[in-house]
């Protein structure tokens, strides 16, 4: 009985190396390395196009290295450490390392000289709180910024007292105004978003 299941599993065995020799022979992949010293060539990098041009367009209201004036940013710290950034006569142009920038022309603007007359009198109101005085906003007279996730104004603006001078607006004699000056942020559109830093009287120079 041995015998015969002996010669049953030879005879299989057979028959399977017969059907292997039949099989097509198949080519390794092309991507196959035989040696290990042998690498496959990079591919080729893209040419590029000849007249492509990479230059950006310049913004003439952005200061680059040829725009650098050493004496224009030297006067330009100066005035801003010395003024608390409310009095600048020298500003070299928007950039990054120009944070306080002039507004100029705001009063063309009705919408943002609405803006200023509303954040002083927001400044204002604070200073008479804090004072006791009676002091009323007569006019926004300079006014810089700085933008970032929220408007940081620098505002001189000058106010009369009420107690003391007459009413600007019904005199036709000039009344006795003082300029202040106020630091404030704008966080959003309403007056619940107008936080004032600080307002003071401006101080002789």
């Amino acid at each position: 009985m041995a015998e015969k299941l002996e010669e049953e599993r030879l005879k299989r065995l057979e028959q399977f190396e017969e059907e292997e020799e039949e099989l097509p022979s198949r080519e390794p992949p092309t991507w196959y390395i035989d040696s290990p010293e042998e690498e496959l060539e990079p591919d080729p990098e893209p040419e590029l196009e000849a007249n492509v041009n990479f230059q950006l367009e310049e913004d003439p209201g952005v200061v680059n290295e040829v725009d650098y004036d050493e004496e224009i940013w030297t006067k330009y710290i100066k005035e801003i450490e010395d003024s608390d950034g409310f009095d600048i006569q020298h500003f070299p142009g928007a950039c990054l390392s120009a944070p306080i920038e002039p507004l100029q022309n705001f009063k063309d603007s009705p919408h943002e000289y609405r803006n200023l007359i509303e954040l002083s009198k927001v400044a204002i109101d604070v200073f008479n709180k804090e004072n006791r005085t009676e002091f009323e906003f007569y006019d926004v007279v300079t006014t810089n910024v700085s933008a970032g996730i929220y408007f940081k104004y620098y505002i001189t603006f000058q106010a009369w007292n009420r107690n003391r001078n007459m009413d600007p607006t019904t005199s036709n004699e000039e009344p006795t105004l003082k300029p202040f000056q106020a630091e404030i942020h704008r966080l959003g559109i309403t007056p619940d978003d107008i936080k004032v830093d600080f307002c003071r009287i401006k101080k002789d120079n």
